[in-house]
């Protein structure tokens, strides 16, 4: 498997944002998004917050192979050991940019962020991590699409109860 990946070009791709709210606040919205953005960064729901990033990552991690960078200048880590991967996202809380070479996709957690941002996703790939984000309580949108961007819909892949062993077709 390569681990070719050029993240500053990853980076200029189309972004979907992995966050606590389904879309973009207003700048003039009559709420209180910095109190409420303060809060929970710093106090205990941040770290439930960073939790459900890190189970994302590790989610994907089953899937995927991870090339993890977590300073500018450093060499990638492949595959991290699950605990050491966690405690960068949660105890750390480092700026991580994960990689996935297989798709050429890039995952970003800020240091300071209530988001994380998935840079150039494979259909495939947007469908997982939207489904690993709603099990998460969290939302997968698109800042740039004015018709709200969510997550594509997923189709019913239950078993037909009629027909044993075929999926429902729609």
């Amino acid at each position: 498997m390569s681990t070719d990946i050029d993240v500053e070009r990853l980076l200029q791709q189309p972004c979907w944002v992995i966050d606590c709210l389904p879309s973009q606040v207003p700048m003039e919205s009559e709420g209180q998004f910095f109190a409420v953005e303060h809060l929970l960064l710093n106090g205990p729901r941040g770290a439930e917050l960073r939790h459900a990033f890190a189970t994302i990552l590790l989610k994907l991690n089953c899937y995927y192979d991870l090339l993890v960078f977590r300073g500018q200048h450093e060499k990638g880590k492949l595959n991290p050991k699950p605990q050491k991967l966690e405690r960068w996202v949660v105890g750390d809380r480092e700026h991580l940019c994960v990689a996935l070479p297989s798709e050429q996709a890039l995952v970003v957690i800020p240091t300071s962020s209530t988001c994380m941002e998935l840079y150039h996703p494979t259909p495939r790939l947007l469908e997982t991590v939207c489904a690993f984000a709603t099990a998460s309580g969290l939302f997968v949108w698109r800042p740039d699409d004015q018709d709200g961007g969510f997550c594509p819909a997923k189709p019913d892949r239950s078993l037909r109860p009629d027909r044993p062993g075929v999926l429902r077709e729609y």
